[in-house]
């Protein structure tokens, strides 16, 4: 237990840290009047989103904690993992919403100073937030399982808590972006600024769509290191140290990110992108170099697997994250890149799984998987400028600022797309690789309490399980991009409220009416998604669960990543809803929601083991 000591010290130290700089720089005075007041006009819009959103999930929580503490399988330390990973998904998006904002308003301001300083602001923000977001899952993780010493189900139980705050910020964040665009004219939008729902919609496109990822890369984490401590476990009965590394892992990864950001400033090039390519590779190096000797500490003493197959592993695996955050950009000039890039990380994914598997086998790839998601700071540093660059740059349009101010943040709202696309591939790939572990994981936990049972897929009931994923993932995707186009196009922003909150500036009035409707229409989605599991579960036993969750991590995730490659037809580009577009708009939208929504799944798979056998 005393291995865990060393995460929680530096997880510790480095949400202290973020928390510390952050406060700093709220302390640097932003002079134009308007930027303020959009600043504040934002803030009333977000909190009233977030705030529906505690209280619908917090309520979904506070339900399932009933249902568990009723059955005694379950255990009190589930309920408080669960009950645990939900306050803490909390906490998280309580700091990341303040500095948002701040990051936007500061940008803006800054704007003036020019290209280089606005582009190594928004990468030394992101940063810091990565700092914080990583610091967090590593401090819930490592202190939870310190403090309380939890059994399988209690690490499930915090990995489900923070996965269903995910899943309504994330999914409910994607039907308030899309209420709140809807209605507004472009042509009265230029005439007047000062219209509350031009505020609500650069609400959910600025803050409130990036918070979404934000809770769902936090709960990514979280998941991840909760099956990875579990596979060492199963794998390496007795050995502390092949549990404490994945979290080790995590930590490198976490450091060597914020490091690499807060350097990128060097070498500002006029070429963005390959700029960026070549500080994600620095990253990397960097991360291989703190990574060693933590791998060579945990797994001294280990009479299983070497330290040095463990390490071959962690390497690739940052070499996986980083060669898809860099590729992207290096070939992103090339006619074809998108066919290329396609290839290129299918061949790699290929090349190291196959290589894990031989080095370390499923503990090897396990390891390799956290790797790659240890660099999710990076992602999340290049998602902010992605964002940012796009609200800072409406937050100028807004507040009428001269020219000398705008025309860095339209340097930088070039390359916006590359970089968004970027980001949506490493993420999907990470967590598809990421699920794999836990459809692994719930097979080898299942045999140990049944040793009959066979998820081979020559067993006709485990292929049938397979399918079964794939035709409920497809109709998912089908169902729940229809349902939003239908709700969402059928709603106004303005709708049930009175004409003076429309009129005046009742940012917070005109945004709690589209919370609310976004939260109802969000929990129609997540009842299916949790019940789906469970239905499966007990109508058809355990292993037809196992080969559903086979297929739709494999078979969805394929699907959601392929969408990444499909050039956006122009309607989509312009973000218009037309007939024309059809329901095709919103069913490659619900690409986004794989992470959420197989996350769920596979938790549930995993709790409903004790039931099934």
């Amino acid at each position: 237990m005393l291995l865990f000591i060393v995460p929680i010290l530096i997880s510790l130290l480095a949400v202290l840290f973020s928390i510390f700089l952050d406060s700093k720089y709220s302390t640097q005075k932003i002079e134009n009047i308007e930027i303020k007041a959009l600043s504040r006009k934002l803030s009333k819009a977000v909190w009233a989103h977030i705030i529906k959103t505690y209280q619908l999930s917090g309520a979904v929580t506070g339900v399932l904690a009933i249902l568990m503490l009723i059955i005694p399988a379950f255990g009190f330390k589930a309920v408080l993992g669960l009950v645990l990973g939900m306050l803490m998904s909390f906490v998280v998006i309580y700091f990341a919403c303040i500095f948002v904002i701040r990051l936007n308003s500061r940008i803006v301001s800054r704007s003036s100073h020019g290209f280089a300083d606005s582009f190594n602001s928004i990468f030394s923000g992101g940063g810091l937030l990565a700092l914080l977001i990583s610091g967090m899952a590593v401090l819930s993780v490592s202190g939870y399982h310190f403090i309380f010493n939890p059994p399988a189900s209690g690490l499930v139980g915090l990995a489900l808590g923070s996965a269903i705050v995910a899943f309504f910020l994330k999914v409910g964040g994607r039907i308030y972006k899309e209420t709140a665009d809807n209605g507004v004219d472009p042509h009265e939008q230029q005439k007047e600024s000062r219209n509350p729902q031009v505020i609500i919609r650069l609400a959910g496109s600025a803050v409130i769509r990036p918070l979404g990822l934000i809770a769902d890369l936090f709960a990514t984490l979280i998941t991840l290191m909760v099956g990875a401590m579990l596979v060492s476990s199963f794998l390496l009965p007795g050995f502390g140290g092949g549990i404490v590394l994945p979290l080790l892992v995590v930590v490198s990864g976490m450091i060597s990110s914020f490091v690499g950001t807060q350097l990128i400033k060097i070498g500002v090039t006029i070429n963005i992108l390959r700029n960026i390519a070549f500080a994600v590779l620095g990253i990397v190096i960097l991360a291989i170099i703190l990574i060693s000797p933590s791998v060579l500490w945990a797994m001294s003493g280990s009479a299983q697997i070497s330290q040095i197959s463990v390490l071959a592993s962690s390497t690739l695996g940052l070499l996986l994250g980083g060669g898809i955050l860099f590729l992207n950009y290096a070939l992103n000039s090339s006619k074809h890149a998108n066919t290329l890039v396609a290839g290129i990380f299918g061949a790699l994914i290929f090349l190291a799984i196959y290589a894990n598997s031989w080095l370390g086998g499923w503990y090897g790839v396990t390891i390799f998987v956290v790797s790659m998601i240890s660099l999710s700071g990076t992602a999340l540093a290049l998602h902010m400028f992605n964002s940012v660059s796009a609200a800072s740059k409406e937050m100028a349009r807004l507040a009428d600022l001269p020219e000398e101010h705008r025309k860095p943040l339209e340097k930088m709202d070039v390359v916006r797309d590359t970089v968004h696309l970027t980001l949506s591939r490493y993420v999907l790939l990470a967590s598809m690789l990421g699920f794999m572990v836990l459809s692994m994981l719930y097979n080898r936990e299942t045999i140990a309490r049944s040793p009959e049972l066979d998820f081979s897929l020559d067993q006709t009931t485990v292929l049938a399980g397979v399918f079964l994923g794939l035709s409920v993932f497809y109709f998912l995707a089908y169902f729940i991009g229809k349902f939003i186009k239908e709700e969402t196009q059928n709603r106004r922003p303005g709708d049930n409220l009175s004409l003076d909150a429309q009129d005046g500036a009742n940012y917070a009035g005109l945004s709690n009416s589209i919370a609310s409707f976004s939260a109802k229409k969000t929990l129609k989605i997540f009842i299916p998604a949790i019940s789906i599991p469970i239905l499966i579960g007990f109508l058809w036993r355990a292993e037809v669960l196992g080969g559903f969750l086979m297929g739709i991590i494999i078979f969805g995730g394929l699907w959601s990543v392929s969408k990444t490659f499909n050039k956006p037809s122009i309607s989509a580009k312009e973000g218009k809803k037309s007939d024309s577009a059809g329901n095709n708009y919103y069913i490659d939208k619900t690409a986004s929601f794989y992470s959420p929504i197989v996350k769920l799944m596979a938790l549930v798979s995993l709790l409903l083991i004790i039931f099934l056998v």
